[in-house]
């Protein structure tokens, strides 16, 4: 019986694969104007699928579960085999519409998961609430009317409505991340980002 030997991709092969594959252009607005209303569509979709790499870590099992750890711990652990764990599709519109000297702007999200949707997992199957959180969710980051008016000389908006605050970029100071109360289970989504 003859073996067959494995055939070795070249990696300029591999490289241009995932240059073609990882490389996107972001598309820019739709702008729109009729008479004195302008403003602008954008969306953005994303898709990212998660991966389990190595098997269940034994130190992370509850006892009862024949582990060493805390057995309200590790579903987690658990619940995910090798293989995907997550592969989702993000969807982010934003609109802005501007008036003369007021405005409006919103943006949201939305998140669709394929793997968890179904709800089945290895041991402990997810809750319609728990899929709820895990699978599926949509909301507004912002919705909110802005006015924009002349004082002495200097212009002053005024902003009414759900909005992110921005102090600037610190690694170190994280109050305006409390401000805005980001969400960390949906920052560390595949495909999603932190903005």
């Amino acid at each position: 019986m003859r073996h067959r030997q494995p055939r070795v991709v070249p990696a300029f092969l591999v490289y241009l694969a995932s240059a073609l594959l990882m490389h996107t252009n972001p598309v820019a607005p739709q702008t729109f104007r009729s008479g004195a209303v302008s403003g602008y569509f954008k969306l953005e979709m994303t898709y990212g699928v998660r991966f389990r790499l190595q098997d269940r870590d034994d130190a992370i099992i509850g006892v009862s579960n024949g582990g060493t750890y805390n057995v309200n711990s590790d579903e987690g652990n658990l619940n995910y085999d090798r293989g995907i764990v997550a592969n989702m599709v993000m969807l982010k519109p934003q609109l802005s519409v501007n008036w003369k000297n007021f405005g409006f702007f919103a943006s949201g999200y939305g998140f669709y998961d394929f793997e968890n949707a179904r709800g089945k997992r290895e041991i402990v199957d997810l809750s319609d609430e728990s899929r709820e959180e895990v699978a599926r969710a949509a909301d507004f980051h912002e919705a909110d009317l802005s006015a924009v008016f002349l004082i002495g000389e200097m212009a002053a908006r005024f902003r009414l409505g759900k909005q992110t605050i921005i102090c600037g970029e610190a690694n170190f100071f994280q109050g305006a991340k409390a401000m805005n109360n980001l969400t960390a289970a949906l920052v560390t989504r595949p495909g999603a980002d932190a903005r």
